[in-house]
């Protein structure tokens, strides 16, 4: 089943609302591809796919002990077994799930 969908959406917190929607009302969702035409954080956008950005400690900071607890805390990312795609327009950029990774293409 296709269904098109556009939308506008303005804030963090109402794309966090969306994405949660979607994958509460739709549990077989196989296809995702989403355009982002405002400017938006990528981060923000991407993090409930499993895009995280890389994290470089500092010495002294952030040993493997923090780092797995950090890990631990975080929800485990949203996989289609389709085609997920993000799309940002204003950059020209578009990221794609690779197993639980958002890759940047």
């Amino acid at each position: 089943m296709v269904m098109p969908c556009r939308l506008e959406v303005f804030g963090q917190t109402l794309w966090a609302e969306l994405v949660q929607g979607v994958q509460g009302s739709i549990p077989d969702l196989r296809d995702f591809d989403v355009t982002i035409g405002g400017r938006f954080a990528h981060g923000d956008a991407l993090s409930r796919f499993g895009w995280r950005p890389e994290v470089v400690a500092e010495e002294g900071e952030g040993g493997p002990a923090e780092q797995e607890e950090e890990e631990g805390d975080r929800a485990k990312p949203w996989t289609l077994p389709g085609r997920l795609a993000v799309f940002f327009k204003p950059e020209e950029q578009r990221y794609v799930q690779e197993g639980t990774k958002m890759i940047r293409q």
